[in-house]
């Protein structure tokens, strides 16, 4: 129970920690609950951009976590939004799904290619023609290609979102993560497709295969994203906790900003790889336990 009464603040990651798709993690939903209920403050953050802040809240309550509202979850789709904004860049090329297209907008960005989120999104052809190409006409406002995880991801969307960036657009990817675990198999996530873009604009002396620096990753693990958070909800640092499912991601992104970790078993990494974290590994967590019941019931750390 030390760490339950350690930590008033508790900011959870939501897939391989409460749930894994659809269906929840035993002990995930009735922990969630307790914390509540001992008055702790619980708020989501996820590198998911496909889903609304809305729909999340509906899929808490609905998979038993209680009432949640809204203005308590953090998606990767909330961060490009928030960073857009900041950065006066009013106008977009946008790679995603519902969820990005929604905070986008609620935040008054322009999406240039609307259709790609509309209704008969699917009927549109996935190629693009040369001469389709070569005929397109660049929107010289559009000073960002956002992209997030897309199921409909199109040789047309890299040709054009590639397209802007030629044209002096700035890449905002919502988030770096690779894959999503689906049982035991690994799904391509949206950083497969940021890093489709960022070799589009690769020249012949540039390193292929490592990130480019004009790349602004705006989810986790980017402490920027952690740091307003907390501001969000005036947590102190030293009373928060961070829980995820990913090393690379959740840990590194808490420890970043300097908030205490813990890396629950039920998601992506494995016992496996914090045995093959060096010392002083920025992705070190504080605690590992099997799943999110464990680590607030178990007296072990």
């Amino acid at each position: 129970m030390e760490i339950f009464e350690k930590y008033q603040n508790i900011v959870l990651d939501c897939d391989g920690v409460l749930w894994s798709g659809s269906i929840p993690i035993p002990g995930s939903a009735k922990t969630v609950l307790e914390l509540k209920q001992a008055g702790k403050n619980v708020v989501y953050v996820t590198n998911n951009s496909t889903k609304s802040r809305e729909t999340y809240a509906q899929k808490l309550e609905t998979l038993g976590f209680g009432d949640s509202n809204p203005v308590d979850i953090n998606t990767s789709s909330t961060a490009a939004a928030e960073y857009l904004v900041q950065n006066n860049i009013n106008k977009v090329f946008a790679i995603g799904e519902k969820g990005l297209y929604e905070e986008l907008v609620r935040l008054g960005i322009d999406i240039v290619n609307t259709e790609d989120f509309g209704e008969t999104a699917s009927n549109i052809p996935p190629g693009i023609t040369e001469e389709e190409f070569r005929n397109y006409v660049v929107d010289e406002d559009v000073k960002a290609v956002v992209c997030g995880w897309d199921k409909n991801f199109s040789y047309k969307k890299l040709a054009l979102g590639s397209l802007y960036l030629q044209h002096g657009a700035k890449l905002v990817g919502t988030n770096p993560d690779c894959y999503d675990r689906v049982g035991s198999r690994n799904k391509p996530g949206a950083g497969c497709l940021i890093a489709s873009l960022e070799r589009s604009m690769k020249g012949p002396a540039d390193d292929m295969f490592s990130p480019s620096p004009g790349t602004e990753i705006v989810g986790k693990p980017n402490p920027g994203f952690l740091e307003r958070i907390l501001i969000k909800y005036k947590f102190k640092k030293e009373e928060t906790i961070m829980i995820g499912d990913r090393l690379d991601t959740d840990v590194l992104f808490g420890n970043s900003c300097g908030v205490d970790t813990a890396l629950v078993l039920s998601g992506a990494s494995s016992l496996e790889d914090v045995a093959s974290l060096t010392e002083n590994d920025a992705r070190s967590p504080n605690y590992v336990k099997q799943n999110l019941s464990q680590l607030f019931h178990d007296q072990d750390t």
